[in-house]
């Protein structure tokens, strides 16, 4: 259980789409008990093998399980090690007796060598904290080449004038005597020009647009912030010391008297601090068309799966007067502030419908509101992929998973739309098995140009570039509910089994059981364990 200190009141449902991507340890609740409780680990050690520098793996998951017969509250889990990050952690949760909770981590090394770390588990239980040793090599990256382009420009100008001039005069006088004079002239004059001047000149650059930079703080903040200026003058702070463009910052922040989106005003352009697109207009914000998520603080640095103080529905509009702690003027455990999730896309980004006791301490978003430059999208090339609107029933087959993914590729009138299929793993087949997946083929990107990842990556189920969050027809998923779909199998990569696909997609009953992925979180693919099969969800749809 939740330590009464945090204030903590998370639905259950959602609770599994948060916690998979949480880092932030939750305080352990003093045991009724004596008795150390007991657990185990899948693994005790995960080897990355080798990698070259720079490029990142595929996540590798380590189970905890509670072999005791107490509740054991939430552990805190922790990666130490250069090139060792965490990727998901469902620990954040009271285990109950006999349950189990998955971590997952991921390595990239910095550059050529050996590496080792630790994932650590520091809990109650007996021998804490339990320890994952972590291993991996760097080898040499591999070189990309670089074009060069040169642009030459020749102008070749040429003028020939040519004036010709005849004149002719006869005077002739008559009288008794008779005389005649003629007199004729002609002038000619001819002017020829000709210039030719060659020249090669080196492009000018046209002044680029000046968008707004929005970042998550790498600092942590309690609920006290001094209300919304205090969080404001936070943001500034911040970005000034990170060298970020000046402007003025405003924390995305609601109160009982302010909502987020209306604090920035007519601002538009708003891009990360890697330049990578987050939305365009603040109508975009408030509708769900999230670009990027907001996961890097003001120093570049991937923060994703971090929860931040927003008080703040997907609308830009408060969530509750009773969550935004008291207009952030409290770092009281007896109030509380909702959240969003730094790693998440539409709805999840800024609402996650959990919050925390005041006295927390969580990052915030801010945005400088300075410019009015017109976001657009240059797109990237690639397969497309999107997630369906419709849901498949998991007693229908994995056919028709493909029969709704063309038949929404159709309507949408999508190039080779036909051709299109589920990601969907059976009892016989992977989900990556059926896509050309290999080291070198097309990327996927979303239909808004944005790219996904490269193949590999969607192959090993690992961190996506940015989500599979739009359908076919354009629109964003609205919501977390609507971005539930089905997978298969832990991984793209592997094969299900009964207990994975809903007995090879042959059974829809509440008995049955298969893995689920959430297209807007950080664990795009199967990071909640096993749901019921009396559920209808979407599916991902890929281009082969």
């Amino acid at each position: 259980m939740f330590s009464k200190g945090e204030g903590i009141g998370i639905a259950a449902a959602v609770c599994l789409a948060l916690c998979a991507s949480v880092k932030i340890a939750i305080a352990q609740s003093s045991l009724s008990s004596a008795s150390k409780p007991v657990v185990s680990l899948s693994t005790k050690k995960i080897d990355f093998g080798k990698l070259p520098a720079g490029t990142q793996s595929g996540a590798e998951s380590v189970t905890l399980t509670n072999k005791g017969d107490a509740d054991l509250p939430a552990p805190a889990v922790s990666v130490v090690g250069t090139g060792f990050s965490l990727d998901m952690n469902g620990c954040a949760i009271t285990i109950h007796p006999s349950g189990s909770c998955p971590v997952s981590v991921f390595f990239k090394p910095p550059n050529k060598g050996k590496f080792k770390g630790l994932l650590e588990f520091a809990d109650s239980a007996a021998k804490s904290p339990q320890k994952v040793k972590l291993g991996g090599i760097g080898e040499a990256a591999v070189a990309t080449p670089t074009a060069t382009a040169t642009s030459t420009a020749t102008a070749t100008a040429s003028a020939t004038p040519t004036a010709t001039a005849t004149a002719t005069a006869t005077p002739t006088a008559t009288g008794t005597p008779t005389a005649t004079a003629t007199l004729t002239a002609t002038a000619t004059a001819t002017a020829t020009l000709t210039a030719t001047a060659t020249a090669t000149a080196t492009p000018t650059a046209t002044p680029s647009p000046v968008f707004n930079v929005a970042f998550m703080t790498s600092a942590n903040f309690n609920g006290n912030l001094g209300g919304l200026a205090g969080a404001d003058a936070e943001c500034a702070s911040v970005a000034n010391a990170a060298g970020l463009p000046s402007g003025t910052y405003k924390a995305w922040l609601s109160t009982s008297a302010v909502n987020a989106a209306s604090r920035l005003g007519s601002a538009r352009g708003f891009v990360r601090v890697d330049k990578a697109p987050f939305a365009d207009q603040v109508s975009d914000i408030t509708s769900g068309k999230i670009l990027n998520s907001l996961n890097l603080d003001e120093n570049g640095v991937d923060r994703g799966g971090e929860i931040v103080w927003t008080a703040t529905s997907a609308a830009g509009t408060l969530t509750s007067s009773s969550l935004d702690c008291g207009d952030w003027t409290s770092n009281s455990n007896m109030a509380s502030g909702s959240l969003g999730l730094n790693s998440g896309g539409p709805t999840l980004w800024t609402f996650t419908n959990s919050f925390f006791g005041c006295n927390s301490a969580v990052s915030l978003y801010c945005f400088d509101t300075s410019h009015t430059s017109t976001l657009t999208v240059t797109p990237v090339a690639g397969r497309i992929a999107f997630i369906s609107k419709g849901s498949f029933n998991p007693s229908s087959g994995a056919a028709a998973a493909d029969t709704i993914c063309q038949t929404e590729a159709t309507s949408a009138g999508l190039t080779n739309a036909s051709s299109f299929l589920a990601l969907l793993s059976t009892t016989t087949t992977s989900a990556a098995s059926r896509f050309d997946l290999s080291v070198g083929s097309m990327p996927y990107v979303r239909l808004d140009g944005i790219k996904i990842a490269d193949a590999p990556t969607i192959a090993s189920g690992g961190l996506l570039d940015s989500g599979i969050w739009q359908h076919a027809d354009g629109t964003y998923v609205s919501s977390t509910s609507e971005s539930s779909l089905w997978t298969g199998s832990f991984t793209p990569s592997t094969v299900g089994d009964a207990s994975t696909t809903c007995s090879n997609w042959s059974d829809n009953s509440s008995m049955a059981t298969g893995t689920d992925g959430q297209a807007v979180s950080e664990g795009w693919w199967s990071p909640f364990g096993n749901l019921a099969c009396n559920n209808s969800l979407a599916v991902y749809c890929l281009e082969p």
